[in-house]
């Protein structure tokens, strides 16, 4: 058996030579507050974090919706309100993002909504509920929102 602790004292490694020894050792450290993994090559680490990183990007973007179909002459903060409070009829939102331009028309610089956005659900049954029942739903009792 080898250890090893680091200059900080703050995490260590501890090298058995039998598998049946470190678990022994784990057994009886019972409920503490170590935290205690399998030691892995660099190589290995590695690959194991970027599955873990494509999965939880993956996850993420199952939770974001691109939507259009509303008016894009309306004022960009009362709107993004009013569409908050249209999906939120779904689930929880996260975030609303209305993407704008500034456009300048005589010296006078304006922002113009693109006529698109972003929704954000915390879950993924939220966003899928959106997703196939928002265009039942008129907002504001004229528009047909698409969310893909």
């Amino acid at each position: 058996m080898s250890v090893k602790i680091d200059e900080s004292g703050k995490f260590g490694f501890v090298a058995f030579e039998k598998n049946e020894d470190a678990q022994a050792a784990l057994a009886q450290l019972g409920d503490t507050d170590f935290k205690v993994a399998r030691c892995q090559k660099r190589q290995e680490r590695e690959q194991l974090l970027r599955r873990e990183y494509a999965r939880m990007m993956r996850d993420i973007s199952r939770n974001n919706l691109h939507f259009k179909g509303f008016p894009a002459d309306d004022d960009a903060q009362k709107l993004q309100d009013e569409l908050k409070t249209f999906f939120e009829k779904f689930g929880e939102v996260k975030t609303l993002k209305l993407p704008t331009k500034t456009r300048v028309v005589e010296g006078v610089e304006t922002e113009q909504l693109l006529g698109f956005g972003f929704v954000a659900f915390q879950t993924l049954d939220a966003a899928q509920k959106c997703k196939y029942d928002c265009q039942k739903e008129l907002f504001k009792g004229t528009y047909k929102l698409v969310a893909s």
